[in-house]
């Protein structure tokens, strides 16, 4: 099992991956089934009476990862991420996500785990996005769990 924790996710967001080495990788992963529609709003913080939106159908059995890149791509000046002192573009967080994947990819084989040992920050949304662009199933650990 390999953990991610912080110095490896700032490694990955000084990737610079524009030239698009995933292009096409992604439509080899296996579909995954889509859940039922969750009716809690989409951001605990924000406007409560906005219900989640259910995907299209045609983009049920596509990867995350892939509807993701593509939202990445078209919009890559906006803010994707934003916390206190930290924000990121959509553009910066693909790559960020692409140069961590990479790494992902090249040390780790098919089916291996990935611990996830961050806070909740920034790093937290790269360090998963990067493992289901790997195609490496992962595990969260909690940040304030004893370490025994």
């Amino acid at each position: 099992m390999l953990m991610l924790s912080t110095p490896e996710v700032l490694q990955s967001l000084r990737a610079d991956t524009r030239t698009g080495p995933w292009d096409g990788v992604l439509d080899t992963f296996p579909a995954i089934p889509w859940l039922e529609t969750d009716r809690r709003p989409l951001n605990w913080n924000g406007p409560a009476t906005r219900p989640f939106t259910r995907f299209r159908d045609e983009n049920l059995q596509r990867p995350i990862i892939e509807l993701f890149a593509r939202v990445a791509r078209r919009e890559r000046s906006r803010i994707a991420i934003r916390e206190a002192n930290t924000a990121l573009t959509f553009g910066e967080l693909w790559d960020a996500v692409s140069g961590l994947a990479g790494t992902l990819a090249a040390s780790t084989g098919p089916g291996d785990l990935i611990a996830i040992h961050l806070p909740a920050c920034s790093m937290f949304p790269i360090a998963m996005l990067a493992c289901l662009a790997a195609g490496r199933p992962f595990v969260v650990l909690d940040t304030h769990h004893p370490p025994d």
